[in-house]
């Protein structure tokens, strides 16, 4: 088993006080040659608890075309 936020570039630092937090740095490259593309973001972070403790958040999402 790995170590929660292990790979993380940063930890405890968006002020959430139950489990804390940790920010990661996540770069993905995929081949792709239609018109359009539809990007799904999603969690599967569900414990069975309950979703009060569940949470995650996405930003600076960057797309880049490669000629």
């Amino acid at each position: 088993m790995v170590p929660i936020k292990t790979g993380s570039l940063a930890h405890n630092t968006l002020g959430y006080r139950f489990f804390g937090d940790a920010v990661y740095r996540i770069s993905r490259t995929f081949n792709h040659d239609a018109s359009d593309l539809l990007l799904d973001f999603s969690s599967s972070l569900y414990e069975g608890k309950g979703q009060e403790d569940e949470s995650w958040g996405l930003d600076n999402v960057r797309i880049t075309l490669r000629m």
